[in-house]
């Protein structure tokens, strides 16, 4: 095993490719952490539960956690960070009642806290992220809060603001530019309503945690007063 001084270090003995069979459970070897904190990625094409297991002395399991598991959506990459709960460590996926045909997971021991979207990777439905829309694109940002607030349900009769994880929108950026050069912003467009049960679940659980302050999340300060002749928009200079 060779690895870069303070970057994650991977576990050869909680590693694997080899898909489970309906209602199979892989389980790891125990392995001393070199590291305060944990990081397991996984990716299997069935839905399953995710484990960590804790031990003093590398025999006896002493703890799990979190102790009903960690839902991993099918076909969707699952990153799950947790603090060492022990001098031992080991990982335990069990399978859901549909036998795999594809599995991959690592662990990775490492002294970052927190984990909030893989790099250098493609973005994973259920991999929360932190959208900053600052100077020109507050724009952008306002009318995204306006198309929000526009939608609407009917529920028993009665009208209700819709919930905006009920919608799915296309991210991309456009060109944008005045006398002082040009730049690029945020393009948002609608594609539909979420048509998965379980990344509409995914949506919910995160609304919830911002709203509960779980997760701090906070508009941007608009604190340009440089604007764009055509829009009215802060530019990027």
């Amino acid at each position: 095993m060779s690895w870069t001084p303070g970057a994650p270090i991977p576990s050869d003995n909680n590693f694997t490719t080899t898909p489970l069979s309906g209602g199979a459970t892989y389980t790891g070897d125990w392995e001393e952490s070199p590291r305060s904190m944990l990081l397991v990625q996984s990716f299997a094409d069935q839905a399953g539960t995710l484990f960590l297991d804790f031990s003093i002395d590398g025999i006896n399991s002493d703890s799990t956690f979190p102790v009903p598991g960690v839902p991993c959506t099918a076909n969707i990459p699952k990153v799950y960070p947790a603090g060492v709960g022990g001098r031992y460590v080991r990982v335990r996926y069990v399978n859901g009642s549909v036998a795999q045909t594809e599995f991959r997971m690592r662990l990775y021991f490492s002294d970052l806290s927190n984990f909030y979207a893989p790099l250098n990777s493609p973005c994973a439905l259920d991999a929360p992220a932190v959208l900053t829309m600052t100077s020109s694109n507050l724009g952008v940002s306002r009318k995204w809060n306006t198309l929000l607030k526009m939608k609407r349900l009917n529920v028993k009769g009665q009208t209700v603001e819709a919930p905006s994880f009920l919608y799915k929108f296309k991210l991309s950026t456009v060109e944008a530019e005045n006398d002082l050069g040009n730049w690029h912003k945020y393009k948002i467009e609608e594609a539909g309503q979420v048509d998965s049960k379980d990344i509409f679940k995914e949506g919910e659980k995160l609304a919830d945690s911002v709203t509960t302050g779980k997760v701090k999340a906070s508009e941007p300060v608009d604190t340009d007063t440089t604007t764009t002749e055509e829009s009215g928009e802060p530019a990027p200079f």
